[in-house]
């Protein structure tokens, strides 16, 4: 066991040697790091690094395109600074191109726009990066390789007393809330996780036939 503590929680072949963020940092406003401890995974530089714009747009699509609150809103400021940016205005294309607008009637007959996100490779790269992390925290090895990882996005509504359960873990609960359970008869884990108290995903770890 030792030996694996040593590899990268994420790709699990390399030796790590650094630590990475779990959820990715840049959910977390400036304002209310201090003193927040965060958990961090064993990572190979290269798994650190490579997804570094992912998480950026993973941040920018969990931020428009969901309800808003304090923190939502102070992380919005921070992506239209960062949209506003000529030299990264791919960024906003990519934004633009996982939104879709839909148009609601009020009860009072006004139409109300609603912007609804459309999760792409680039966002379930870093939810499967976030399931794999988790795991690692709560396991203290990498997931096996002969496991795969799904992440979906959950649109029904989530029972008003969930989080309130002894096996749900409220890391920040104003940015990042998740719980977890084993699957017994596939063999594997199924997490339900909840960021910004606007969205809310699955992440499936079932084990290959």
């Amino acid at each position: 066991m030792s030996s694996k503590k040593s590899l990268c929680a994420f790709c699990s072949k390399r030796k790590a040697t650094t630590r990475d963020h779990i959820p990715p940092k840049c959910l977390y406003p400036e304002s209310v790091r201090p003193g927040l401890n965060l958990i961090t995974v064993p990572s190979c530089l290269s798994c650190n690094n490579e997804l570094s714009d992912d998480e950026e747009h993973f941040r920018n699509l969990i931020v428009t395109g969901g309800g808003r609150n304090l923190v939502v809103d102070q992380l919005f400021k921070k992506v239209l600074r960062g949209l506003e940016r000529a030299k990264i205005n791919y960024k906003l294309k990519d934004l633009l191109a996982a939104m879709q607008k839909r148009q609601l009637k009020m009860q009072d007959g006004r139409i109300h726009d609603q912007y609804l996100i459309y999760p792409d490779n680039a966002f379930w790269r870093v939810m499967s990066k976030i399931g794999r992390g988790l795991f690692y925290y709560h396991m203290h090895y990498p997931l096996p390789s002969d496991y795969k990882v799904e992440s979906k996005k959950l649109d029904v509504m989530v029972p008003p007393g969930l989080w309130d359960a002894p096996d749900c873990y409220h890391r920040h609960a104003h940015i990042f809330r998740y719980g977890y359970t084993t699957i017994e008869n596939k063999k594997g884990w199924f997490w339900i996780i909840n960021l910004l108290k606007t969205r809310n995903f699955t992440i499936t770890m079932i084990q290959h036939e």
